[in-house]
């Protein structure tokens, strides 16, 4: 590694950057954070104590571990949380892309709209009439906000991002390639003749901070608003349907389809391929294994799993009572 790499840092400026101890490190510079077997000497990586027996095996330059671990006199910064402390670190050698302010010649901004000076809006988008695009906000290629939708500063949406009319997405938002955000909801009642479209007239609110994956589908309400919380993380090919409600810290993890009017209260996880059934509350703090389907509420900080979900502890007796025939 040349010393002139511009994201290399000393083992004293990591140290100070995550309010670590310093042990064994002289002339230290480290650029990256890599898993413990695919770390150099220009690498630091985390082990925690019950990762200890890969210390053999890894060649990182510098070391993230907790108060406690015997590390053989190696190099290393002592935290409280070596897999915290190396998701900030990595966040310093790789941030967040920065706007470069401007609109690409390819881009439509329709008359009425606002977008901030300092925004980057990218080849081939559109900016209907009565958007608003907030500053140092990123649009990649081929990105549609439609009419009246704002998005809010700081926020990165990613290449072919679909936001319908009157959806609102908050500040520091990033929005993967290929989502669509406020769909009409699945509402139909059927005359006896056909399947009749109920107009979906609602909305769609993001909270801040929240990172939703690619190809994921948050559909508007019905009437009033779908919402998600702030700091929601939203895996891929996530399906969200109508009038949902989100607390803060809520995580979907791939492939979860929520029915319509579920409610997730805050940090409230699902497993990939997990399932709600409409008008179901999951409460603060619960857990839905994977593949779960969820038919009746669940209470807060419960655990479950299955198809029906149950509690966790039942579901894996059960299994094992099938396995034993």
């Amino acid at each position: 590694m040349s010393e002139e790499n511009p994201r290399a840092l000393t083992a004293e400026e990591i140290a100070e950057l995550l309010c670590g101890t310093l042990e064994n490190a002289e002339q230290v510079r480290i650029a990256k954070v890599m898993d413990a077997l695919g770390a150099d000497q220009d690498s630091a990586a985390f082990l925690s104590s019950d990762h200890l027996n890969k210390l053999s095996d890894c060649a990182a330059g510098l070391l993230l571990v907790d108060e406690h671990a015997e590390v053989g006199g190696r190099a290393c910064v002592r935290v409280e949380n070596p897999a915290l402390a190396a998701t900030f670190l990595q966040q310093q050698f790789f941030p967040r892309s920065q706007a470069c302010a401007g609109v690409h010649a390819t881009a439509v901004v329709e008359e009425g709209a606002c977008v901030d000076p300092s925004a980057e809006i990218g080849a081939f988008c559109l900016v209907k009439a009565g958007a608003i695009v907030g500053a140092n906000t990123i649009l990649s290629a081929g990105v549609v906000i439609g009419e009246d939708a704002e998005v809010g500063s700081g926020c990165h949406l990613h290449e072919r991002v679909v936001l319908y009319r009157d959806v609102f997405v908050g500040d520091d938002c990033v929005v993967h390639a290929g989502t669509i955000i406020g769909v009409d909801g699945f509402g139909y009642v059927w005359s006896g003749a056909a399947h009749e479209a109920t107009p979906q007239i609602g909305s769609v609110e993001i909270g801040e901070g929240c990172e939703i994956g690619a190809n994921c589908v948050i559909d508007r309400a019905t009437f009033g608003v779908t919402k998600l919380g702030q700091g929601c993380i939203i895996d891929n090919l996530v399906q969200i349907g109508h009038n949902c409600q989100l607390g803060d810290f809520v995580v979907l993890c791939g492939q979860v389809g929520l029915a319509g009017s579920s409610t997730l209260e805050t940090g409230a996880i699902m497993g990939g391929q997990a399932g709600v059934g409409g008008h179901i509350t999951i409460g603060a703090g619960a857990q839905v294994g994977g593949g779960a389907k969820v038919f009746s509420n669940i209470a807060p900080g419960a655990k479950v799993a299955g198809n029906p979900a149950i509690d966790y502890m039942k579901h894996m007796r059960a299994a094992a009572r099938r396995r034993k025939g």
